[in-house]
Formats: C-alpha cells, structure tokens, sequence
C-alpha cells in the first residue's frame, strides 16, 4: 500500500528537499501536464480538475451533463487516460457530476452517465490505469438542485453495478461532512421548498448543523465512525483520501471553501483562523479496516495556518505505522 502527499504544479517546489516517495497531482484546467514530471516523487495518481475549458469559457466538470460540457469533460479525461499511459500513472481520481435531486431520479441519471463511461471504456480497451469516482460530500452549498451524484456507499454500488469497470476512493473528510448533512437532510428538504429567500435558509441550515454538533460532539462522532465501518465493510476503496476531520466547525469563513474544519491534516488540534479546530475521527477505525487498498493519498488543505510539508511528514509517520 503507497502513501502519497498532495501537491500541485505549483507545490512541487516544497517537496524538493524531502524523501516522499510519490505524489497524487491536484491539477487545474489549463495545466502542462509534463510539468508534474519534474520532481524526484514518483506520481501515482491524477486528480480530475475541478473545471474544463469549452468554447463558452470555464465550467465546472460534471459528467452528469449533457452537450458541450460532458463533451469537454470526456475530452478531458480522455487527455488525463493518454498522459496516464505513457506515463505509467495507475490511478485517476473523478467528482462524477450532480443532479437536481428535487424533479431529478438519481438512478436515472446514474444510468445515463454510466451508459457513457461504458461507451469509453469499450472503446478504449483494457487500460493500465484505474478510472475511481469518489464520494462528494452534500452540504448547503451543493444539496437539492445541485446535489452530489455520489454521497454514499449506496450511490457507489448502484453506480458501479452500471459501470463495473470504475473503481471507488474514499474520501475520509466528505464521509464526514455528508454524515452530519445527511442527519439533518429530511428535515431541511421539507422547509427548502417553503422559503422564499434559498440563500438565506442555506445560512440557517449551517447555523442549525452547528448548534447540533457543538451541544452534542460525541453523538456526531459516533455517527461518523459508524458510517466509515458500514462504508468499509460493503465496498473495499481501491485509493483513500486520509484527511482529518472537525465536525463542530464545518461553516463557510467569508463565504469560500474549504469548511473550516474540512481538510485538516490528521489529529491536529490548534488554530484555523483563529478558531480553535481539531481532527474530531479516529483514524484507526477506517485504518484497520482496509483490506485491498492500494493507495492513500494525504490530502489537507494548504492552509497558512500550519506548516504543510511538516503536517505531511506527521501525517505520513502516523498512516506508516499503522499499515506496517
């Protein structure tokens, strides 16, 4: 099993006077690609951009639509399987898209959207690289018009029932994250429909999950350790993202992503913005449960409020020594 650290094109750099042994490329749209090649860590993984190019400008990459934008996104991705090839890269790592979960069935659009992978997949041939869809987290900014296609294990195995060449990673953090929404998301989806200011209610829906999860930690914590057990113990990820976790501060600071307590390096516990944050999961729960995982990539956020490569080191010392 290899453990990769997170970076870049442009955090390369911070790695250049330290032994990591490989990396998964966090890459944006308009990226050379050769550039991931220079560095002494081997890459094992690409992470499919967060947006693609059409001749209308930059859009979000979401495989669930139809037209121009599926078409840039497969184009896309067709580059990224090219580029894995040659370049002996195993894995690629895909948000698959959304659905408005309000007129739209999820299974529907699934069916829809595999129907295509299967089409690349046929005619591509066996490939030397695992294509992996990961689960993305519901939240108030991304729920009910514009929700995750895959949140759950469920929505996995419907998905990969569809497509059985596609492989899974799962993402620690957007288990979580989906864990606490989801607790919450019946009753939310009740009222949505009645407010006539949805920005507004969006704010009210964080400030209810935050007064929640801060009068009752332990209850959420429970949850979300449990969540991970059920994950592991139905569907074995081929990659991992490994990333910390606090319940009790998942709000929008200024109105960006990432969460404060979202993408945290393993165990911290200290300051995001001058808010005291910690990692609320305990690893060793999801840890001891991998069984035919292949790949576990770091992934906190690079934030100015830690040392990243000295959080990477940690954070590499404390998954090592819990596989080996």
């Amino acid at each position: 099993m290899d453990i990769a650290v997170k970076s870049g094109v442009e955090q390369l750099g911070l790695f250049g006077q330290e032994s990591f042994p490989c990396y998964e490329a966090y890459l944006r749209s308009d990226e050379d690609l050769t550039a991931l090649l220079k560095t002494n860590m081997k890459l094992v993984a690409l992470h499919m951009p967060s947006t693609v190019m059409t001749l209308n400008g930059k859009v979000g990459v979401d495989f669930a639509e139809e037209g121009e934008v599926a078409d840039a996104c497969f184009t896309k991705l067709k580059e990224l399987i090219l580029f894995a090839l040659a370049h002996n890269v195993p894995y690629i790592i895909i948000h698959l898209g959304f659905f408005n979960s309000l007129i739209e069935k999820r299974e529907d659009v699934l069916a829809r959207v595999a129907e295509r992978f299967n089409m690349l997949f046929d005619t591509l041939g066996d490939l030397n690289v695992k294509l992996c869809v990961e689960n993305v987290p519901r939240w108030t900014n991304i729920c009910f018009e514009h929700e995750p296609l895959l949140s759950d294990v469920d929505h996995l195995i419907m998905f990969q029932k569809m497509c059985p060449t596609i492989g899974v990673t799962l993402d620690v953090d957007h288990l979580a994250i989906d864990t606490v929404f989801g607790h919450f998301e019946l009753g939310f989806r009740e009222r949505y429909s009645s407010e006539s200011d949805k920005e507004i209610f969006r704010l009210k829906m964080q400030e209810e999950m935050m007064t929640k999860t801060r009068s009752s930690p332990m209850l959420f914590k429970q949850m979300v350790e449990q969540r991970l057990i059920d994950f592991l113990e139905r569907m074995q990820p081929d990659t991992v993202h490994a990333v910390g976790s606090d319940f009790c501060q998942y709000e929008l600071v200024d109105g960006k992503l990432p969460l404060r307590g979202e993408a945290l390096p393993l165990t911290f516990k200290g300051m995001i913005q001058n808010v005291g944050v910690e990692d609320r999961i305990d690893h060793a729960v999801w840890l001891s449960r991998l069984t035919t995982c292949k790949l576990i990539t770091l992934e906190l956020h690079l934030r100015l409020d830690y040392d990243y490569v000295e959080m990477m080191k940690e954070n590499y010392e404390f998954v090592n020594c819990r596989i080996n």
